[in-house]
């Protein structure tokens, strides 16, 4: 664009008709996957339409399957990666970025911080769903303290309890009621 001013709305038509009409002289000038590519990021960022991730979708998927272009198969992957417009589902993103370097060369860097990225977003999920089933084993464990010192103390409501343990520490537990107490989760 020698001096034009950028008019997304126009590039949008026409990226559209070259896109659809497949033709050797659309794919030789702007080729047809790279035009549905940019169609692709059009509806992604919003430039001179609406974002609709759905439609960025299709147009990389057509991009990606018809034409093996490697930027489309890396977009797909960060698509299923974040969740916008498909499913998140990280082990399809994984496939995606994998096909991206499959089909191109000059994918590999960016694919290979973007697996970085992706199995670092893996672990820090893995060890906070690992963290939140510890912590209801630990709710579990309050709960059932709570029912022996509520049967004993004759307490009604946690809150009743709570206050009960800060006012005195020394609370009487029945040997029967210590083991309650020590079993595991």
């Amino acid at each position: 664009t020698l001096g034009a001013k950028a008019d997304y709305k126009l590039a949008v038509k026409y990226f559209t008709m070259a896109s659809q009409q497949g033709n050797v002289l659309a794919f030789f000038y702007l080729g047809v996957a790279s035009s549905r590519v940019k169609l692709g990021d059009y509806y992604y960022y919003g430039w001179g339409t609406e974002v609709d991730y759905m439609k960025a979708v299709q147009h990389y998927r057509i991009a990606s399957e018809l034409h093996q272009n490697s930027q489309a198969m890396f977009n797909l992957a960060y698509m299923h990666e974040q969740g916008l417009g498909l499913k998140r589902d990280i082990h399809l993103a994984k496939r995606y970025y994998d096909l991206a370097t499959e089909a191109s060369l000059d994918a590999k860097v960016p694919v290979a911080l973007a697996l970085l990225k992706l199995s670092v977003s893996f672990w820090s999920e893995y060890l906070r769903a690992s963290t939140l089933v510890s912590m209801m084993k630990l709710v579990v464990k309050i709960y059932r303290l709570y029912g022996v010192c509520s049967a004993s103390l004759g307490e009604k409501s946690p809150i009743a309890l709570i206050w009960r343990l800060q006012r005195s520490p020394t609370v009487p537990v029945m040997e029967s009621q210590k083991t309650m107490l020590d079993m595991n989760a």
